[in-house]
């Protein structure tokens, strides 16, 4: 199955189980949403890195919470003896499911799909662009800081990590995949 069906039947899944949840019982919608996301930014003496991933989601019952990722990377290669400079932009969308196990310990899963752009100096290499998938599992820990805020802690594994060694093509992430971000409920 193609990686954009994939993506879609999933998308269309969770839907789907939102619906059904949505007809299970009277929920009070109050603290219901969960909105934050994660910010990073790294360097080393030749890679610049910088991520911006908003998500909002929406708690279908006590446990399970269901909603949508946005992602976006840059990787900034600068200048060395062996190549020019280059950057790498990575953007797309996921879907993903959090059920709390206990009131701060939660699984997770979630179905990713990203875009990659490649850019020499000032021009596009079209041929270096391509869509990734990934299929994310693992869990967490949710530091609560008052009623409505946590900081919450992942560590996934990305299901559909791999490296060709014939095209040098590989996961744009590396197993496990730790996170970490700021939530609030309202």
């Amino acid at each position: 199955m193609g990686k954009m069906k994939r993506f879609i039947l999933v998308v269309l899944a969770f839907c789907a189980l939102g619906l059904s949840a949505q007809t299970c019982g009277d929920l009070d919608m109050k603290g219901r949403w969960v909105a934050g996301g994660n910010l990073g930014l790294g360097s080393t003496s030749y890679v610049l890195s910088a991520n911006v991933a908003p998500q909002i989601g929406k708690r279908l019952t006590d446990n399970l919470e269901c909603g949508v990722r946005l992602s976006y990377t840059l990787n900034h290669y600068f200048r060395s003896a062996y190549y020019e400079p280059y950057s790498l932009n990575y953007f797309g969308g996921s879907v993903y499911m959090n059920y709390e196990l206990f009131h701060v310990v939660f699984m997770h899963v979630e179905d990713e799909a990203l875009y990659k752009m490649m850019y020499y100096e000032h021009s596009f290499v079209s041929d270096e662009s391509k869509w990734y998938n990934s299929l994310f599992v693992g869990g967490g820990y949710r530091q609560y800081a008052g009623e409505n805020a946590f900081v919450q802690l992942s560590v996934l594994w990305n299901l559909n990590d791999y490296y060709n060694p014939i095209t040098g093509d590989s996961s744009p992430y590396c197993n496990p995949v730790f996170r970490v971000g700021y939530f609030f409920t309202f």
